[in-house]
């Protein structure tokens, strides 16, 4: 009799531990910063968000929420139905991660199955791969020669900023290098926004101006804008990097010494 109540109350607890297992074997919280497609980072509904867009070269997550009725062997499906994106491995969790390597447009779908009852439709986005975003020097020649007297200003230097994302407001980010010969001076960022065509150098990150004068390089090292940022945010994208073309990502600044005027030279007296 003892033997048979101890046996129930066995029964019964594993069913119960089975059911506590099975009602946390799936997350339903989303990662951190992930939002439902097609709401933005505040968590507002806005077409702008309609299409996932992501810069090439970027390997990126996706995760689904769970059904009400997923368990421990619930799956999920994922797919490309349009587009050459790769899909790591045959996932068949919550997350998958999606290599996109050509500028194209396409989607991703993803079937839920528990039960052995997959959902007769799933879900499908759309995404849309853009180029990277680029910096450099605009000047046909990218040396300029200034005298030491007018070199005490910010010096003004022409560039042009590319950028997929749509604002001429849009922020971007530019890190960049300046050199006096050989030797390294600092390293500076700056915010700029996509329409600019200017960057402006202050003065002081030349750092001391020697009387003697000297040439200076100022060399872009990094850029960002919006959509590699949100790139780098996976752990996968860190060496992902912007477009910057070594033929013009470097402009020399020759400052000359202050003028000594020299004898004055005549026929002399005898």
């Amino acid at each position: 009799m003892k033997k048979s109540i101890i046996a129930k109350m066995m029964i019964t607890l594993a069913l119960v531990m089975l059911g506590f297992a099975n009602s946390f074997a799936q997350s339903s919280t989303p990662p951190a910063g992930f939002q439902s497609h097609g709401t933005n980072s505040a968590g507002t509904v806005t077409p702008k968000e309609d299409i996932d867009t992501l810069v090439i070269g970027a390997k990126m997550d996706y995760w689904v929420m769970p059904s009400s009725g997923a368990n421990a062997s619930t799956t999920w499906a994922w797919s490309i139905p349009s587009g050459t994106a790769a899909i790591t491995g045959v996932p068949t969790g919550q997350t998958a991660t999606l290599t996109f390597s050509t500028i194209e447009t396409g989607s991703v779908k993803v079937v839920e199955t528990t039960n052995s009852c997959p959902d007769p439709t799933g879900k499908t986005i759309n995404y849309q791969v853009v180029a990277l975003p680029s910096v450099s020097f605009s000047d046909a020649t990218l040396t300029k020669t200034v005298g030491f007297c007018n070199f005490n200003v910010d010096q003004a230097l022409n560039m042009a900023l590319t950028s997929a994302t749509s604002g001429t407001n849009e922020v971007m980010h530019v890190t960049y290098t300046v050199n006096l010969g050989a030797t390294l001076v600092g390293t500076y960022n700056q915010t700029l926004k996509r329409s600019d065509a200017q960057i402006t150098i202050p003065i002081a990150q030349f750092g001391t101006v020697p009387a003697a004068g000297g040439t200076y390089t100022v060399t872009f090292t990094n850029v960002d804008d919006r959509l590699l940022v949100k790139a780098k945010k996976n752990a996968a994208n860190s060496g992902l990097a912007g477009t910057i073309t070594p033929a013009t990502a470097t402009y020399t600044i020759v400052v000359t010494p202050v003028p000594q005027t020299g004898p004055i030279y005549h026929l002399p007296n005898m």
